[in-house]
């Protein structure tokens, strides 16, 4: 498990109100009221199959049951696993009804993003693209540009997870690139990998160290 990081992916995309209520009621007492305190469905839904699919995931690559998969929060927000469980690092990551999460036995991240029709501004590019990610883009017609710059993005955003900072970092001062692993200019050693969840979406995780395989598993809501 040490070379894996295992990352899952599901959709909330269909979910009836009366499947969410239920979905609800299979979380620990202060997660049901989280739910609940959310007052947007979208988020709502997000929340609830994100906290399930960190569970199913987490047991399966732990061997053991999900009702046994605690989950805290870092004072960053950032989740984190307790107890027997606490050596493994998780994320999750959601974006209109896509939810990913990932697990690994090192620090890891994972980003989800919609894809975006229409090219950055100049000026978003700029905060958030190194020198050499710029040049990358700068010579791509739009529609290459709009979907390298997701990549950067989600990447960029994994990073940050990863490290515990979320988007709270120089944002250029990272390259993460727009293809290949190596992350330059961050603080240790890191690496990125793009994953394949949604043709509607750009999505990757990013792990300590080298030498690791994503595993990805695509996960039908209707059976967490």
């Amino acid at each position: 498990m040490s070379d894996v990081v295992a990352v899952a992916s599901s959709s909330a995309e269909g979910m009836s109100s009366d499947e969410l209520d239920k979905a609800i009621l299979r979380l620990p007492k202060p997660e049901q009221s989280r739910a609940r305190n959310l007052r947007l469905e979208m988020p709502r839904r997000a929340f609830v199959l994100g906290r399930l699919l960190l569970r199913t995931t987490v047991a399966r690559v732990a061997d053991v049951a999900p009702e046994g998969v605690v989950i805290d929060l870092e004072p960053t927000g950032r989740p984190r696993l307790t107890g027997e469980l606490s050596h493994y690092f998780v994320s999750i990551a959601h974006s209109a009804s896509r939810v990913v999460v990932g697990v690994a036995k090192r620090q890891v991240g994972v980003d989800v993003e919609q894809l975006q029709q229409s090219p950055p501004q100049p000026r978003l590019m700029a905060r958030v693209c190194s020198p050499d990610e710029l040049r990358v883009l700068e010579v791509m017609n739009d529609a290459d540009r709009a979907a390298a710059f997701m990549t950067v993005w989600t990447r960029k955003e994994a990073y940050g997870k990863a490290v515990g900072h979320g988007l709270d970092f120089p944002l250029s001062s990272v390259t993460v690139g727009v293809s290949g692993s190596t992350i330059l200019g961050g603080k240790g050693d890191w690496h990125a990998a793009d994953i394949d969840v949604d043709p509607r979406c750009a999505a990757a995780v990013v792990a300590q160290g080298g030498g690791w395989r994503v595993q990805l598993d695509q996960v039908e809501h209707r059976s967490l």
